[in-house]
Order: C-alpha cells, then structure tokens, then sequence
C-alpha cells in the first residue's frame, strides 16, 4: 500500500506541471496565431500571461518583444528585451573559444534535436559526397548550427569588453571596393544569407568609421544600440530601411528569406524558394551599391567575404532587374551552401523554403490572399 501510495502521490505532483506545460504550449500557439494575424495587442498580451507561467523563458519573452514593437509600444519592449538579455548573459561561457570548443561534446545531441531533417536532407544533397563522410559531416553541420547561435547570443548579452572576443577570430580583409562605394554612393547594403557565423560581420562593420545599421531579427544586436527591428508590420519595417538608405547608412541585411507579402518565387538547387523583392527595389529607386557579405569558417577562424553585386541598368524593367540581381546573390549562396558543413547553419532563412511549419504558414497565407480575393 505504501508504494501504491507513493506512486499516486508522485501521479498527483506531476498533474499541475503538465496542466502548466499544456497552459503555457497552448498561450504560445495563440499569441504565434496574433502575430500572423497583425493583432499585436493581442499577441503581446497573450505572451505577457505565458511569461507569467514561465519568467525566464526566453522564446516567450523574445516574442513578447517582438509583439510590443509591432505595435509600437517600444519602452515596454525594451524592458523585456533587457530581462531576455540578462538571462542569456548569465548563460555565455566565460570565453567565446571555450563555448565554441565545448560544442563539440554535444554534436550527438544536437543532431538529434534540432537539425531540421528536410534542411539535412537538402544540404547533403549539394554536399562533395565523395569528400565527406556522412557522420563526420553531419557532426561538422552540426557544430556550426550551435557556433552560429552562439556568436549571435554572444554579440546580443556580451559586455563590451568580451566583445573585442569575436575580433580575434576575424582575419583582416580588404575593403578598399566598400569604401570606394561609400565615396561614390553615399551608402551601401551589405547582403547575407542565413549561413555562416553572421554575429562576425555584424561585429566586424560596427565598430569602422562609417555609419552601420544592421537589419535583422528583434531584438538582435538590441543590447548594444545598434538594430533596426525587423517587425510584421513591413511598411514601418520599410519606411525606416529608406530612411536610413537616405541617410547614408551602411545596412546591412539577409536576402534569404522574405520579409513581406512582395516576393519571388523561384526554383533554386531542387527546390521552390522565395525571395524579398524589397531588396532589388530599394537598389534601383536610391542607386545604392550592394555587397554580397558573408562571414566564414576557415581553419578555425573566421574570413569575411566581401563581393560587389550588380547594378542596375539604365531603364532596366524591375522583373529583369530583380532576377538579374537575385541571379548573383544565390550564386554566392549556392558556394556556400555547397561548401563546408561548418557553414550552412541549417534553419531559417533559405533553409525555411523546406521547413514543413514554415511552408504550412505559407500556405495559409495564400489560402487567407486568394479568399479576400474573390
């Protein structure tokens, strides 16, 4: 009797965690549903009581800033935002090349939970197969994805001083092309893709003598004032990304995935992907010179590519243009996408195109277009 009692003591403990687990799973899936659908009142207010379950859960407050921001409550975000980057802060390593070295124990692990299967299935398809073993390159891809994470938290909840860390991993380049356009321009737009240990660049770019604004995901880089937000509600997104091109700035920002309804369709290595049309736009209307930027493992270290992508034509249609210059952008991407495991990252942006929740909301997007259509 005692152990049956023991066991149903422990059966009735267990119930109100799964009754949290279940609340809080439940609170996320219909603030994510807010946010497709622009309600961004609702959406924050539905993470702020998921984050009530559970304080320090970073996905919850990630997307309670975000939703904040959509709506243009920006002091609220930011308090968020500051609670998010002091828990990620108390979980860095004590030195960066100690945390990248340490991935390596948990490769195993890291395949097996977070390497998405249809992203894994493509990347080994373009890879060198009579290079590679399998495994060995499984656990290379598998290294990268966790070191592109970890730079990223790095650049966001580092101090200043740990900062100058990713410099030292950097190797000098020339950027003599970059400041020519600079002169010639006035400003520039430096593109990437979601592979590749991106904080590097983001690092490298910040700390020159120009004006550098990078253009990513909320709240990335939010710690140390250097952002634009990326947020659902795209024309404010645009309307500052013209602003800051105005201006002069160097932006810089991923091509790799859309960022609004505008986009383009196209077949790219055995796969249906979809591009941001804003980007080629934005080059034509202001004339801004455009760079393919990508950051890279090799030998340990990281070496920053920096290539000049086309201009466009004088009256040149908008469609031709975009492909044209699109064309370019995934030339570069399919080397590395055909390179190194180290290098591929394997979630979001191109790699999304594969994503079966991603193409899941894809096709509720258009079933929602086609029904207000008609």
């Amino acid at each position: 009797m005692a152990g049956f009692r023991d066991e149903a003591e422990t059966d009735a403990a267990a119930r109100p965690a799964a009754g949290e687990a279940n609340a809080f799973a439940a609170l996320m899936d219909q603030g994510r549903k807010h946010l497709q659908a622009g309600a961004w009142q609702d959406a924050a207010e539905t993470f702020a009581v998921a984050l009530a379950l559970r304080p320090e859960d970073e996905v919850a407050l990630e997307h309670v800033g975000l939703a904040l921001m959509s709506a243009g409550r920006f002091a609220e975000a930011d308090a968020y935002n500051a609670r998010l980057r002091a828990i990620q802060a108390r979980q860095l390593p004590r030195r960066l090349a100690d945390g990248l070295a340490a991935i390596w124990q948990r490769t195993g692990t890291i395949e097996r939970e977070y390497l998405e299967p249809a992203a894994v299935q493509w990347a080994w398809e373009l890879a060198d197969q009579s290079a590679w073993n399998k495994n060995a390159w499984l656990k290379a891809a598998a290294w990268g994805h966790e070191a592109r994470l970890l730079m990223r938290r790095w650049w966001e909840a580092a101090t200043v001083k740990q900062l100058d860390e990713i410099d030292d991993l950097i190797e000098l380049l020339s950027l003599n092309e970059y400041r020519s356009a600079l002169v010639e321009r006035g400003g520039c737009i430096l593109v990437g893709g979601h592979v590749g240990p991106t904080a590097a660049a983001v690092k490298m770019f910040h700390g020159g003598n120009w004006m550098f604004r990078p253009f990513g995901a909320a709240g990335f880089g939010r710690a140390h004032g250097t952002a634009l937000m990326v947020v659902p509600n795209s024309i404010v997104t645009m309307r500052t990304l013209v602003k800051q091109v105005r201006d002069g700035v160097t932006i810089g920002l991923m091509a790799d995935s859309p960022m609004a309804r505008d986009r383009l369709e196209v077949e790219f290595l055995g796969r249906d992907v979809e591009l941001p049309l804003q980007i080629p736009k934005l080059i034509q209307r202001y004339g801004t010179a455009s760079f393919w930027c990508c950051p890279l493992w090799h030998n340990k270290r990281i070496r920053i590519e920096l290539k000049r992508l086309p201009d466009p034509l004088a009256d040149e249609p908008r469609d031709a243009w975009s492909r044209r210059w699109f064309a370019a952008y995934l030339e570069n991407l399919e080397t590395v996408m055909r390179g190194r495991p180290e290098n591929l990252g394997l979630f979001s942006g191109i790699w999304s195109n594969v994503n079966p929740e991603v193409l899941r909301t894809r096709q509720q997007q258009a079933a929602r277009i086609h029904r207000f259509a008609n």
